[in-house]
């Protein structure tokens, strides 16, 4: 999953549109945050960090993917229940629950 740091002075949302339209070339439109928690010395990271996340619901007209090769290599569309079986970064799979019980409520 795409994601990035937020610039001083650049509001969340902000930040999310920016970094996704980056690494994968899609322009996205913010539908709120649908979830927001914190991960500390992620084994997925190199060195010690607290990282404090937001995840946001997003839509798209294109699926017409261009990723940087640079902090993306690779991409692939699956459905929330395809992502919850495959081999992701540490705490995405909480991720994608989340999107799941948002979805369904």
């Amino acid at each position: 999953m795409p994601g990035g740091h937020v610039e001083p002075g650049e509001a969340i949302e902000q930040a999310l549109l920016r970094e996704i339209e980056e690494e994968t070339g899609l322009s996205l439109k913010s539908d709120g945050v649908m979830a927001f928690g914190g991960l500390i010395g992620s084994k997925d990271f190199p060195r010690l960090a607290h990282f404090i996340y937001f995840d946001i619901l997003c839509q798209t007209d294109s699926t017409e993917v261009k990723i940087d090769n640079e902090e993306l290599t690779d991409y692939d569309w699956v459905t929330p229940e395809e992502g919850l079986r495959m081999d992701l970064a540490e705490s995405y799979d909480k991720t994608i629950r989340d999107y799941i019980e948002y979805k369904n409520k």
